[in-house]
């Protein structure tokens, strides 16, 4: 589901206020990392 969730946010399919609705199914963390995505390269790099 995350995946498939943060390619549709990335294609702007869904809105952050879609990703946050769906924290049903995903974490507040994946959440983050799709609308945040940043970071997760930031943390990679550590």
């Amino acid at each position: 589901m995350f995946e498939r969730l943060k390619r549709l946010y990335t294609d702007g399919k869904i809105t952050q206020e879609g990703i946050n609705n769906a924290v049903t199914w995903i974490t507040q963390e994946q959440a983050n990392e799709i609308i945040n995505p940043q970071n997760e390269v930031e943390n990679n790099n550590n």
